[in-house]
């Protein structure tokens, strides 16, 4: 504190104009000869020294000369040194964006506090920086600031009227901003209008956009006030791609009687296709509009719209390919200026223009997606026969085969792959009949499944992901017996090889056992095939996909492929459920605890 009020007598002595060198991230107690340089100082009394910074005289919150609150006392920024380093770090420490240097804002400044600002840029307000205290700027003037408004980051509609029409989402608008939390948008001008709906439902990955009455997305039983009110003054043109290209002030002035509700559509579903590409996963984009198919123009056509495409088609990346190198379409142009943020489900929800006239089909846009591998097979109902279920790279569910494989010109081949990515020693294709109800309604379905048959397993092969089988009818495969090739202990305990989760390779995947008539007799054969005498039953989570259930050994076996098995699914209809005390299977991954001298 004596060192702290000894700079203040300095600052406010005139006619000698000493310096004094300081960073507020780590400063020792100040030398008693101020003029020395002082690499580093307390940070609580850094903190204390440079409390506040304001941007006065710029017209807008925005922008402005830079005062900073040093030891209490308001003061400018000399210019010499201040780079775009430090207005980053000042627009930070204000919650804005952006940040440059500006020469616009000079008159009316208060005396000099700081100078010779030296910042990283990635400090979170100029306490943290390097700078220099002093009453002179010889050759500079006071230094100006242009910031940005903090981006939305992300918005959502809170609604608790629990009513709202069907293909429609109504509610409070709230936004989260750049480095804040979430909050409110209020409209105390009245200026939120139609066009500013419109924008605010394109950023929430939506279409249409209508301001409703307060009563409309609030009842009088959990009324406003919930949440801070982030911004105000909002004004959009209509064509904004999100509302972080609108006007819009911070931290308004507003009451919670002002906030903001809108209800927006859901984007009606555009059917989409790629035609004439080398594999089901890229080709010429073709949409279907108003009853009819016709191509899209690639002027305007972002990354983000092959992305809304290729999710659209169950795929997943995306990329456009300009200047028709799948060829030039005959169906007339649809679209043009096709822009997409990414996130939307549909592509009625993107920016999009319906005036193709300066487009030719030189210019039509082609997709390139990335096809979701195959990862697993199930047989559904269990045992060696019955109709394949996948599981697909990046499906959210891990443990739960969300994708039908479709019978369309699945042949022997095919049913050979199929069955040696089960771990089976052969198979061949059984006889189509109708899938049962839990096949026909899989969210998904892999069509068109060709292979060469020698193949691993079916990611290797060709095949296309759709929405449905045709004829509702699903692959069947009838496998020869499996065979487990290793075993593995993973997940325990460092320094204690013998406990863990057990593994199992099957085929040519390693997944986990299901604890389905798992018991003791089947722990010991499993401890003697990994190298010791014998064991018990332990728990050690989550792990890799089941791969075989219902193990079952007499005891004498001295590996699990001596025992019978069975490469089902019904341990996915207990997954994971609380551990019974009667010993019923809760659809848990096998773990051991193996004892015994090693083999």
């Amino acid at each position: 504190m004596k060192a702290l009020a000894c700079l203040l007598i300095l600052m406010a002595a005139s006619g000698h104009g000493t310096d004094v060198w300081l960073r507020g991230a780590a400063a020792a107690p100040l030398p008693e000869d101020l003029s020395v340089p002082v690499d580093g100082g307390d940070d609580r009394v850094a903190a204390a020294m440079v409390s506040a910074v304001r941007l006065v005289g710029g017209g807008s919150p925005l922008q402005g000369r830079l005062e900073t609150n040093f030891g209490g006392t308001w003061g400018a920024v000399c210019s010499i040194g201040f780079d775009v380093k430090d207005a980053l770090v000042v627009c930070r420490q204000l919650r804005l964006a952006g940040g440059a240097v500006s020469a616009k804002f000079t008159v009316g400044a208060l005396p000099y506090a700081l100078g010779n600002m030296q910042c990283h840029g990635d400090e979170t307000s100029l306490a943290g920086c390097r700078f220099k205290t002093t009453n002179r700027c010889k050759g500079g003037r006071p230094v100006g600031i242009i910031c940005r408004n903090a981006p939305v980051v992300a918005a959502r509609l809170y609604d608790n009227t629990y009513e709202r029409p069907e293909g429609a989402q109504r509610g409070r608008l709230e936004v989260q901003l750049l480095r804040r939390g979430w909050g409110t948008v209020c409209d105390s001008a009245g200026t939120f209008g139609k066009r500013e709906a419109t924008v605010a439902c394109r950023t929430l990955n939506l279409t249409g956009g209508v301001v409703l009455r307060k009563s409309e997305f609030q009842n009088s039983e959990q009324c406003c006030g919930i949440r801070p009110i982030l911004m105000g003054n909002v004004k959009c043109k209509g064509g904004e791609a999100s509302l972080s290209g609108c006007s819009y002030t911070t931290s308004p002035k507003c009451t919670p009687e002002q906030e903001v509700g809108v209800m927006c559509d859901e984007p009606p579903p555009v059917q989409v296709r790629l035609v004439n590409g080398k594999a089901s996963n890229n080709g010429r984009l073709e949409v279907r509009v108003g009853g009819k198919w016709g191509t899209v123009c690639g002027t305007g056509f972002n990354q983000a719209a092959a992305q809304v495409v290729c999710r659209k088609l169950n795929m997943t990346g995306g990329k456009p390919r300009y200047g028709a190198v799948y060829g030039k379409g005959k169906l007339p142009i649809l679209l043009s200026n096709l822009r997409c943020r990414g996130g939307e489900s549909e592509l009625s929800a993107c920016l999009f223009s319906a005036s193709t006239k300066q487009c030719t089909h030189a210019n039509d846009v082609g997709v390139a997606c990335k096809l979701p591998k195959i990862t697993n097979l199930v047989i559904y109902g269990g045992g060696l026969d019955g109709f394949l279920q996948a599981f697909v790279e990046g499906q959210q569910d891990p443990y739960y085969p969300t994708t039908t494989i479709c019978a369309d010109g699945f042949t022997a081949r095919e049913a050979r792959v199929a069955c040696r990515m089960l771990g089976m020693a052969g198979g061949e294709v059984a006889p189509a009949v109708p899938a049962p109800l839990p096949i026909v309604t899989a969210p998904k379905a892999i069509t068109g499944v060709k292979c060469k048959g020698n193949e691993g397993d079916l990611s290797a092969c060709t095949y296309a992901i759709n929405g449905f089988c045709k004829n509702r009818r699903a692959a069947g495969v009838i496998c020869e017996p499996a065979k487990i090739t290793r075993a593995r202990l993973v997940g325990g305990p460092k320094g204690h090889p013998n406990w863990g989760r057990l593994e199992v390779r099957v085929g040519s995947q390693f997944g986990s056992i299901c604890d389905l008539n798992f018991g003791d007799v089947e722990a010991d054969v499993a401890c003697r095939q990994v190298g010791y005498s014998s064991g018990r039953l332990a728990s050690f989570g989550k792990g890799l996909p089941f791969v075989i259930e219902r193990v079952s050994c007499f005891g004498n076996e001295t590996s699990l492929s001596e025992c019978t098995f069975t490469t089902g699914d019904d341990c996915r209809r207990y997954a994971y459920q609380p551990p019974d005390p009667m010993g019923n299977p809760t659809g848990t991954p096998v773990g051991l605890y193996c004892t015994g001298a090693p083999k």
